[in-house]
């Protein structure tokens, strides 16, 4: 999956420290308070390499998380998808810009084109599913900075609904 070349990624610059990011992005269940388009994120086993989550949307759509790697205090990368379905490969990485400052990045390798020929896959992806999977990236990121920087739960599709998830 890593070597698919069809990729979208998201970064965020938050004012908070990488430790603090990291707790953030670690802590069993942190979709419940900084995904904007999570109704419910239930954890099976926590935490570490090999874990297990799942994620409802609002929209119920149901997937299940399986993390792959899991570097403490860096990130993690996790394969996501229906139960028995085809899985898309998610990297999130953590960056120091400084004490106070950290990047947060997630870069998801889609599962959707797999099957496709490689013209076709390349149309769709260019025009449909890279421009969808920007934009949820942009709420996904957005939503961990708001939550850490408000302390507060993030409101459901903050950053405006998504066709896919809302």
């Amino acid at each position: 999956m890593r070597g698919w070349p069809f990729y979208a990624e998201n970064s965020v610059v938050i004012d908070a420290p990488k430790s603090e990011v990291w707790k953030s992005i670690s802590s069993p269940g942190n979709l419940n308070d900084s995904h904007p388009f999570c109704l419910e994120n239930t954890v099976q086993k926590w935490p570490g390499e090999g874990s297990v989550d799942t994620l409802e949307y609002l929209n119920g759509f149901i997937i299940v998380r399986k993390f792959q790697s899991w570097n403490e205090g860096e990130g993690y990368s996790l394969l996501i998808g229906r139960e028995g379905g085809k899985q898309s490969f998610v990297e999130w990485s953590l960056s120091e810009i400084n004490e106070k400052r950290t990047i947060l990045n997630i870069r998801v390798h889609p599962h959707l084109l797999s099957d496709w020929n490689r013209i076709t896959a390349s149309l769709a992806y260019l025009f449909y599913i890279r421009p969808k999977l920007k934009k949820y990236l942009y709420s996904v990121t957005r939503g961990f900075e708001w939550h850490i920087e408000n302390r507060k739960k993030i409101p459901r599709n903050h950053f405006g609904e998504h066709s896919w998830f809302s």
